[in-house]
């Protein structure tokens, strides 16, 4: 069963209960979080009624990933959407994912380590990545948009990368304090050097 078929409304209120639970848990404790017997009991529903709505509980976690997606999505488009030169946007989007991980590390993290289903993590990232297009044309202005657009995916892919080492102190090769500034050189650096984009 997707997550977006259409259910009964009783069904369709206890899968939007069971999601809500879930999101709780991800946010403190990440994917391990998500036990289907804890989620039954708080949601005041049998075991078996979960798995009547979501096909197991990785459909579970990935309805909550696409919340987190979501929700990555809007604190960036309020930063894409203001005014400023196309450096500091790009700067200010960068700082704004970075905060999004830092305040929500545990549920971050499981988004990009459990993922969607197939053929659905590319929808869900794409919006992000669109953000970056138009500073990113706006300081490229001889690429191609085919050129641009490769150069927003290494951007972000950029921008994530430092912010997961920053934030896994088993790889302390940049430390957490140093984030934004590390972003900002990154960021500085991408739109700057052509042979990095």
């Amino acid at each position: 069963m997707t997550m977006l078929e259409t259910l009964p409304p009783k069904r369709a209120a206890l899968r939007d209960r069971v999601i809500e639970i879930a999101e709780v848990k991800a946010e403190n404790e990440g994917i391990s979080g998500l036990r289907a017997r804890d989620l039954a009991s708080e949601a005041g529903c049998a075991l078996g009624s979960i798995y009547t709505i979501f096909g197991d509980l990785g459909d579970v976690g990935a309805a909550v990933n696409q919340r987190s997606f979501d929700q990555i999505l809007s604190a960036m488009q309020q930063v894409g959407d203001s005014r400023g030169g196309a450096l500091d946007v790009l700067k200010s989007l960068a700082a704004t994912y970075a905060q999004y991980a830092t305040d929500h590390t545990p549920r971050w993290k499981m988004a990009f380590e459990t993922g969607l289903p197939e053929g659905e993590g590319d929808a869900a990232l794409a919006p992000i990545i669109d953000i970056f297009v138009d500073p990113m044309a706006e300081l490229l202005p001889a690429y191609s948009t085919r050129m641009v657009l490769r150069s927003a995916r290494v951007l972000f892919a950029t921008i994530h990368g430092i912010t997961a080492m920053s934030l896994d102190p088993r790889l302390p090769v940049l430390p957490e304090g140093d984030l934004r500034r590390n972003l900002n050189a990154a960021v500085t650096a991408m739109v700057s050097t052509n042979e990095h984009v």
